[in-house]
């Protein structure tokens, strides 16, 4: 089910409060019951017919021989939350403050190059909104959700949910992870209080999540500010599933390429550092272009001339 993001102790308020406009605190804390099987018998039911215009089977989805409204409309009304055609490119620039000026030819950019505040939406998305397992790359599904709450844009979320479940109509049963598990449970029992089985359970509550602290101090701007004095080492985790030796190696091996692109992107940047450091030594005003790619405030200099 999803992951438990804890309101109280979170470092970031400024995070918190961009997913409480959005309107999904619901999908990070606060979220319902979860009855796997229930879940999975709808899952499995589901067929491409589903989302065809035209069909007889359009919008038409059961769980237990029961039909269950379940649509882009029906979603948001029970969110109670309100996608524009929004480039690819604008987002990259916003989700990187600036650093990338275009979406990478192969598909997927490096979670390295996002900036703080997409880092910590981007790790949310990705245990709850977005499942997936690649922790050192974002998908442009992911990135266009994580800019759309960054920015505060309004948005359709009923669509996104819609389109996240109906990825199992065109798959093995259970081969995909569900998203939404709790989200799902709680709009069949909202139509259908009467369908859990006597013997049937809610899920034990979500583990809550964690945050390795090379988001804070790792190569992503600092673009929000974050309470460095929540930030400890026990906050530092790798979750991993020991159920497949494979998944382990595959997790092991994305963290190692993270933790490398992390020590290859402070070493670039403490270069650029230094050599600031050596032209203001020298008498040298450096060059705004300079301090942009070292991720130095720009009215540093101001600041300085003013103090003298």
């Amino acid at each position: 089910m999803e992951v438990y993001l804890p309101e109280k102790g979170f470092s970031c308020q400024e995070v918190l409060d961009l997913i409480a406009v959005a309107g999904l605190m619901k999908t990070v804390s606060g979220f319902g019951r979860c009855f796997d099987k229930l879940v999975k018998k709808f899952v499995v039911n589901i067929t491409l017919d589903c989302n065809m215009a035209g069909s007889a089977e359009y919008r038409k989805m059961y769980a237990r021989g029961k039909p269950v409204n379940f649509s882009p409309i029906s979603i948001n009304s029970f969110m109670g939350v309100d996608v524009g055609d929004i480039s690819l490119n604008v987002i990259t620039k916003e989700i990187t403050a600036g650093h990338v000026k275009s979406w990478p030819k192969k598909g997927i950019m490096s979670t390295g190059a996002l900036s703080v505040k997409y880092a910590l939406l981007n790790r949310i998305g990705a245990a709850n909104w977005f499942l997936t397992n690649h922790s050192s790359h974002i998908s442009t599904g992911l990135a266009q959700l994580i800019y759309l709450i960054g920015t505060k844009t309004p948005f359709y979320f009923g669509a996104f949910v819609f389109e996240q479940t109906m990825k199992h109509a065109d798959t093995l049963p259970m081969k995909l992870p569900i998203d939404f598990p709790s989200l799902i449970s709680e709009i069949i029992l909202s139509q259908h209080p009467e369908i859990v089985a006597s013997d049937e359970h809610p899920l034990q509550k979500a583990i809550p999540l964690t945050f390795d602290p090379g988001l804070y101090v790792g190569p992503h701007v600092q673009d929000i500010i974050v309470e460095t004095d929540q930030v400890g080492a026990e906050n530092f985790s790798v979750s991993i599933s020991f159920a497949d030796p494979g998944d382990v190696l595959s997790e092991l091996m994305e963290v190692s390429k993270t933790l490398q692109d992390t020590i290859v992107s402070c070493t670039q940047r403490k270069k650029k550092v230094d050599l600031l450091i050596k032209r203001l030594t020298m008498g040298k005003a450096p060059a705004a272009e300079d301090r942009n790619q070292a991720g130095v405030v720009q009215d540093v200099g101001a600041s300085s001339s003013d103090s003298s």
